[in-house]
């Protein structure tokens, strides 16, 4: 997951390659299609709550 220094807000977790599956997931970066949008608007508790979702969605494709 990403780690932020103090007082540094938390990254994107973009990595540029950006493709929606049919459940309108990122397929680069795990995060669903509203994830994405809402960002930059996102406080860092929500950001945190995404980076959690996505590294629980990253866990699943790894299972499928």
């Amino acid at each position: 997951m990403n780690q932020a220094l103090p007082n540094t807000p938390i990254q994107s977790p973009c990595i540029g390659l950006c493709k929606l599956n049919a459940d309108n997931i990122c397929m680069g970066c795990f995060r669903t299609l509203s994830e994405v949008e809402n960002w930059a608007d996102a406080d860092e508790a929500t950001r945190r709550s995404i980076l959690e979702r996505v590294a629980r969605r990253k866990e699943d494709a790894k299972l499928a």
